[in-house]
């Protein structure tokens, strides 16, 4: 599904094509604090095949935060949670990691989801959520409150995998 073989890879000087997969993973600070992000879209139209991909992927995004982003969840339950979705479906997870916590450094604050992290969530943490298979990426920013979870990328609809038309 990408002409890049290697996940992080950075640019290249592949053409586009019509059904290409574009993935976008950025970081941008306001007052000194990042929003980590990823978005996925397709030159043209899906193919039923990316459609299903990315359903598949949005759900256990959503479910994971419905379900396991709550205040006392160890780190690890998270990643697990998302593994088993993922093998549920009948994909081979390889991802380190699920997401990371956000604060003053995108990528180095505790907790880091992953399947060896004890630490439990806590209320106030942001959560940079990111669900992986291969390309297949979502990245979503999530306040931890003592009730519902709270989404604070909102500002781009998610529902559907974006047409680049």
């Amino acid at each position: 599904f990408s002409s890049n073989p290697i996940l992080y890879g950075g640019e290249g000087d592949a053409p586009l094509r019509r059904g290409d997969l574009i993935r976008t993973d950025y970081v941008s600070y306001l007052d000194g604090y990042p929003a980590n992000l990823s978005r996925l879209a397709v030159l043209g139209r899906p193919t039923d095949r990316q459609q299903e991909m990315y359903r598949a992927l949005h759900e256990i995004h959503t479910a994971t935060i419905s379900t396991c982003l709550r205040v006392g969840v160890p780190a690890r339950q998270v990643y697990q949670f998302v593994a088993d979705r993922f093998a549920h479906r009948g994909h081979h997870m390889i991802a380190a990691l699920v997401g990371h916590g956000l604060g003053v450094w995108f990528h180095q604050e505790e907790p880091v989801l992953g399947p060896h992290e004890p630490a439990p969530l806590l209320a106030g943490m942001v959560i940079c959520l990111e669900p992986a298979l291969d390309h297949w990426h979502l990245q979503d920013e999530i306040l931890i409150t003592d009730g519902e979870p709270r989404l604070l990328s909102t500002h781009f609809d998610t529902h559907e995998l974006f047409q680049i038309v």
